[in-house]
C-alpha cells in the first residue's frame, strides 16, 4: 500500500508539473528510507503559484494536491508544500515505513536499488535528459 501511494503521489506531482509549471527546466524526485520513515521530495523550477487564504491556490481546482494530501493522511504521514510565483514548487512527504510481514507482501523491501528502462527510454538516473537526479532539491 505504501509503495502504491508513493507511486501515485509521484505520478500526480509529475502530471501537475507537466500541466502547470510552464517552462520548468528541472525536476528532482528523491526517495529515501531512514529507519522507520520514508521521505519523498519532488521539486521543480517552474512558475510556482500563490496560495489563497482558504488554502487553495490561484490556478486550477487544487484537486491533485488534495488527492496527494488524502493519500498522505491515509497512511499517517505529513506533507509540506512550498510554492511561490517564479520560484517553483517543492513537495516534501514523510511517511511511516513498516516492513512487510514475511509472505504478506510480494514487494521488495530489502533496501537495494533497482533500475529498469521502459519503452526504450532511459529511466531516471541513467543519464537521460528528462530528470536530474541527486543532490538537494533547491531553487
Amino acid at each position: 500500500m505504501l509503495a502504491t501511494a508513493l507511486y501515485r503521489i509521484t505520478q500526480e506531482s509529475l502530471h501537475n508539473i507537466e500541466k502547470h509549471a510552464g517552462k520548468a527546466r528541472q525536476v528532482r524526485v528523491k526517495l529515501l528510507r531512514r529507519r522507520s520513515w520514508v521521505y519523498l521530495e519532488i521539486a521543480d523550477d517552474g512558475e510556482g503559484f500563490v496560495w489563497c487564504a482558504d488554502g487553495s491556490h490561484v490556478r486550477g481546482s487544487g484537486l491533485g494536491l488534495r488527492n496527494i494530501q488524502d493519500r498522505v493522511d491515509l497512511l499517517g504521514g505529513s506533507l509540506t508544500l512550498e510554492a511561490a510565483p517564479g520560484k517553483g514548487v517543492r513537495i516534501r512527504i514523510k511517511m511511516p515505513f513498516q516492513r512487510a510481514v514475511a509472505g504478506a507482501s510480494r514487494g521488495r523491501v530489502d533496501g537495494k536499488v533497482y533500475k529498469r528502462t521502459f519503452g526504450g527510454r532511459p529511466s531516471a538516473g541513467s543519464g537521460g535528459p528528462a530528470l536530474s537526479a541527486g543532490g538537494p532539491a533547491g531553487h
